[in-house]
């Protein structure tokens, strides 16, 4: 009997594991559409909390809606044509860049018998990654047309959402309170992050000033607006800048800029914001990084920005299953993992802790 249980338990597992690969396969193939979808959502909480802040002001509602929908154009576009414009005066310069940082190469590691032209490729590309992966968001207007106009319209129904919610959980009273701290812990990340990410871009475009560099201002924008992907988009922001200076201002400038930024990275994501994906939101930095590469693959640059808010709500969503409460626990941080009582029938268990902390 025994047997049989546990055999039945493991087929569950491997059906409910392919689930999730198929789910995954499908995400991808039908991407265009499902990832401005999450970011919409993922916008209008954000914003839908300022709006509910500004009712209970005593904004009547039709204000607050306006007020709303006019500060997410004002957002979106803003930080975009802020892109947009920061690359027009990087673009033309590329080429050029580009020039310098094979010529450097190759009179600085021709003789040391380093094969350059590989070498010399690779820097090529890793000089204009960074703007690149802009640039491809920027490119797709429609894109960021249609994110902004499907947050618009789930702010002015946003009432009629939570009202229909509400009926839905009416028994759960639970589950809905935990979508709520998600909410928050989202937003608060994003706050949080912002402000680092203030932090990290002026610190360095102070560092690259200091050192001469054309374009300081741009760069720190442009390092500001990547470290909102974990991990890799600080480097993406330092090290096309980095490699510029070594070949037109010297290494010597090249290494005080590397040393520069990551005093200031270090500072900023361990004294600043202590309390990051790896801690305050019980993420483990390693399933950070991996599931910044797992939602860039499936839903491509959009998925890397939303990566922690979509790993966060996929663990609470595995937590109320028993055939995937195993998955939220391994995605969780050690501080995360506590016993779990096994349910005598499959389907959803009991309630579970918030993943979100």
């Amino acid at each position: 009997m025994t047997a049989t249980r546990e055999t039945e338990r493991l087929t569950r597992i491997v059906i409910t594991v392919a689930g999730i690969f198929i789910v995954l396969a499908g995400a991808q193939l039908a991407s265009s559409i499902i990832a401005p979808l999450l970011a919409a959502i993922f916008f209008a909480i954000l914003f839908g909390m300022f709006m509910l802040w500004l009712e209970k002001k005593g904004v009547p509602h039709w204000l607050a809606v306006t007020i709303t929908s006019v500060s997410v154009l004002a957002v979106i576009a803003g930080f975009f044509v802020l892109i947009a414009a920061s690359l027009a005066q990087l673009v033309a310069q590329i080429p050029e860049y580009q020039a310098s940082i094979e010529e450097t190469l190759t009179s600085s590691l021709s003789g040391a018998g380093v094969p350059v032209p590989p070498l010399s490729s690779v820097v090529s590309t890793l000089s204009s990654i960074s703007v690149a992966a802009i640039s491809g968001i920027v490119a797709n207007a429609t894109t960021m047309a249609l994110i902004t106009i499907t947050t618009i319209f789930l702010l002015i129904e946003l009432k009629s959402f939570a009202a229909k919610i509400g009926t839905i959980l009416a028994d759960h009273p639970d589950i809905r309170e935990d979508f709520s701290t998600l909410g928050e812990k989202i937003i608060g990340y994003v706050i949080i992050r912002t402000e680092v990410n203030m932090v990290t871009g002026f610190g360095i475009g102070v560092v690259l000033a200091a050192v001469g560099l054309e374009y300081a201002i741009v760069w720190g924008f442009l390092a500001f607006a990547l470290s909102y992907i974990p991990y890799v988009g600080f480097w993406l922001a330092v090290i096309p800048p980095m490699l510029i200076a070594w070949s037109e201002l010297g290494l010597a400038s090249a290494v005080i800029i590397l040393i520069g930024a990551v005093i200031i990275n270090i500072f900023a994501e361990n004294v600043l914001f202590p309390q990051a994906a790896g801690k305050g939101l019980r993420l483990s930095p390693t399933v950070v990084f991996v599931s910044l590469v797992v939602w860039g693959f499936v839903l491509g640059s959009l998925g890397a920005l939303l990566a922690v808010p979509l790993t966060l709500a996929l663990m609470m969503f595995l937590q109320y299953f028993d055939e995937t409460r195993w998955i939220s626990t391994l995605l969780g941080s050690r501080a995360h993992i506590q016993p779990v009582s096994e349910p005598e029938e499959p389907g959803i268990g009991r309630t579970p802790p918030d993943p979100s902390g």
